[in-house]
């Protein structure tokens, strides 16, 4: 009889060990584990479309050649490692986004970020050189790099989707840093908010408005989320990887 309930007792264990472990396994993928945030993908809203066109720089010849991002080559170097058309930083870029498909939307960008995000390892650039990895080198080294290398994956992989991404070199006293900003252009703020507010649990969205109207939003590394904030900055310069153009911050 004790027999009998032992093996009775240890088969309701197992069905509910199996039982867990099923659950666990279906939705794993319904939760964004990057932020240790945890929300369901059926919670999420719709990703909004992003409706955007490049932006224009108005160019004054004399004036942007003798900015500081012009005269220390670091516009060309940025340029180079941008390699947003590259075979590998394609197939990275629409393999990720293609989480969430369809026309260009805010659910690409933001898994895009996470994915970056989730798995980089942070490694200095060799000593008294500021080396900057092409965002296809990046991936061959499995997400390793400093700020700037990261800054050029994720700006990469969105302009590899169709999106417009900038990367501003920013100082404060003797620090520096790197971040990517992405262009929402005309999309509805409180759309935007709704999303990453609900994706990330937060209460404010950190982005700027340029002159034009566009909406840009941060996607910094320091940040851990898509719309976070910023680098607490004195100057620095803006690079605009599409039209080839810096200028001072």
């Amino acid at each position: 009889m004790i027999n009998r309930f032992k093996i009775v007792f240890i088969s309701i264990l197992i069905l509910i060990f199996l039982g867990g472990s099923y659950y666990l396994n279906k939705h794993q993928s319904s939760f964004s584990g990057a932020h240790g945030t945890l929300i369901r993908d059926s919670e999420l809203p719709v990703p909004p479309r992003i409706s955007y066109n490049v932006s224009s720089q108005r160019k004054a010849f004399i004036k942007d050649f003798f900015t500081n991002c012009n005269l220390s080559g670091e516009k060309r170097k940025l340029l180079e490692a941008c390699d947003f058309s590259n075979k590998d930083v394609r197939d990275f870029a629409i393999r990720i986004a293609g989480n969430s498909p369809g026309t260009y939307n805010l659910g690409q960008i933001c898994d895009l970020f996470d994915q970056c995000f989730a798995n980089w390892k942070y490694v200095n650039d060799p000593k008294g050189e500021d080396y900057i990895a092409a965002a296809s080198e990046t991936l061959i080294n499995n997400y390793t790099g400093d700020c700037d290398d990261f800054a050029v994956l994720v700006c990469s992989s969105i302009l590899a989707v169709g999106g417009e991404a900038r990367i501003s070199y920013a100082y404060k006293g003797k620090k520096g840093h790197a971040f990517t900003e992405v262009n929402l252009g005309t999309t509805p703020q409180e759309i935007v908010t709704e999303y990453l507010s609900t994706r990330y649990n937060l209460k404010v969205v950190q982005g700027k408005k340029d002159k034009a109207g566009n909406w840009w939003i941060n996607l910094d590394w320091f940040s851990g989320f898509p719309g976070g904030p910023y680098f607490n900055y004195t100057k620095g310069q803006r690079f605009y990887i599409i039209q080839n153009y810096c200028e001072n911050l």
